[in-house]
């Protein structure tokens, strides 16, 4: 068992993997979750910052209290649960909500009143928008803009499985392994989003047929269940420049969708890491960035390309602009 501490090295979650990105993001919202519960005296306040360990960067984890890793995780898996009505969607595979459907959704969630249905809310912004899909296929333009982070096609489960993945019951050991040991990749293949690099089965790169699950690895639990809850903290926008659908930090760059994610040296609460994902120096390669950036404790700018063919795709690993 590890020692009560206030500062958590999260050596699990490697800089350049937009997973682990999306993992720490989660981790924060699970945190605040349960914090939003609790008189002011009881919250732990977590903040995250980078910080040098071995010549890598490494995501850190500060709390106002001393708590072991059981502890942690525990906190951890009670916040993802409190998502388990808020991924409950639909029935439908994929975010392609007929707009009057998703708009009812909405309105539903508004309606009810500002707790619980707030996770809901960021839930729907989360995995689509009621604007119009910028697809030839939908000529009727009454289909929402799904998240670019969907890479499903119509017959796969993308919406059921992040439900199943908040509602799994769980003490809480994959997300201590996904958060301080080397991943091991030994977690169902169905739980993959393709949100990992080492997911994507490009199969001219493989020994056998990707679809054969002899030649894929599995997913990483706990890095995937804290992802899911991370994608809750990124809204579906359209970037003015392309009319891309995005997310924050996503921008298109070089004749791609690229996601873009900061790192930081200062401890930063969930607020102020989404302001960061939104600021515009973030995505644009001029000389300014640094400066701009710089000022706002940004050390360092990781870019991943996202490759799409047709409705599937994977996102590369992260490379430090």
């Amino acid at each position: 068992m590890s020692e009560p501490v206030r500062e958590h090295r999260l050596e699990g979650l490697e800089p350049a993997n937009p997973l682990a990105f999306l993992a720490l993001l989660g981790l924060l919202r699970a945190l605040e979750e349960v914090d939003a519960g609790k008189a002011d005296d009881e919250r732990w306040w977590p903040r995250a910052f980078w910080a040098v360990d071995s010549g890598a960067w490494q995501p850190v984890l500060r709390l106002a209290a001393q708590v072991d890793r059981g502890s942690l995780c525990g906190r951890i898996v009670d916040g993802i649960r409190a998502f388990g009505e808020a991924y409950a969607l639909s029935s439908r595979a994929v975010p392609d909500f007929p707009l009057a459907e998703y708009r009812g959704l909405a309105d539903t969630a508004l309606d009810a009143g500002p707790s619980a249905d707030r996770r809901r809310l960021d839930v729907l912004a989360a995995v689509a928008t009621d604007q119009k899909e910028n697809n030839a296929k939908d000529r009727t333009g009454k289909v929402t803009a799904r998240t670019p982070l969907c890479f499903a096609a119509g017959n796969e489960d993308f919406l059921p499985r992040l439900e199943e993945l908040v509602r799994t019951a769980n003490d809480g050991q994959n997300i201590e392994c996904a958060l301080f040991g080397r991943w091991q990749r030994r977690g169902k293949k169905r739980y993959s989003f393709r949100w990992d690099p080492e997911e994507a089965a490009r199969q001219a790169l493989m020994a056998g047929d990707p679809t054969d699950d002899r030649y894929r690895l599995g997913s990483e639990t706990g890095a995937n269940r804290l992802a899911v809850i991370g994608l809750s903290t990124l809204p579906v926008l359209r970037d003015p420049a392309s009319g891309d659908t995005v997310v924050p930090g996503g921008a298109r760059a070089d004749r791609e969708i690229a996601l873009h994610w900061p790192i930081w040296t200062e401890p930063a609460s969930l607020a102020a890491i989404r302001a960061l994902l939104v600021h515009p120096r973030l995505v644009q390669s001029d000389r300014e960035r640094t400066e701009t950036l710089g000022h706002l404790g940004v050390v360092g700018v990781y870019r991943a390309g996202v490759v799409r063919l047709g409705n599937y795709g994977s996102i590369l690993p992260g490379r430090l602009v």
